[in-house]
């Protein structure tokens, strides 16, 4: 999509096409895109939204206004990846645990050890090591 840092207008225009060629029946983000979306919904999509990180580390300002808005109506179903984020989602946002879903993982960390971190930019990174 080429989106640039921050929020990025062109990515509206991006959207609107790929939304009326594909015409998708469910629609799924992650991190910050929710932001993008949300002015393409109808009623027809099912709308999930998958936290991968406590929830009031992943959003902050404008995007958690949106999140709220948009978890709290029911317009969009968000998805926890473990039971510590599923039990900050709904600490966090205020919305009954019944109604957030639960994927976990698709890999065992226990299989994993951080062995080192570093910070570069505005990313963490953390190399892991196969046990």
């Amino acid at each position: 999509m080429d989106k640039k840092v921050g929020l990025d207008f062109s990515v509206f225009s991006k959207m609107r096409k790929i939304f009326k060629q594909y015409k998708p029946d469910v629609v799924h983000s992650h991190t910050d895109v929710l932001l993008y979306l949300i002015p393409f919904y109808k009623k027809r999509h099912i709308k999930i939204h998958t936290v991968h990180s406590i929830a009031e580390k992943e959003a902050v300002g404008f995007q958690k206004l949106i999140r709220k808005i948009a978890f709290k109506m029911k317009k969009v179903i968000p998805i926890g990846i473990c039971d510590t984020v599923t039990d900050t989602i709904s600490k966090y946002y205020k919305i009954n645990k019944d109604r957030i879903p639960t994927i976990y993982n698709g890999i065992n960390t226990k299989k994993y050890i951080i062995v080192n971190t570093s910070c570069f930019s505005l990313f963490s990174i953390i190399y892991f090591l196969v046990l």
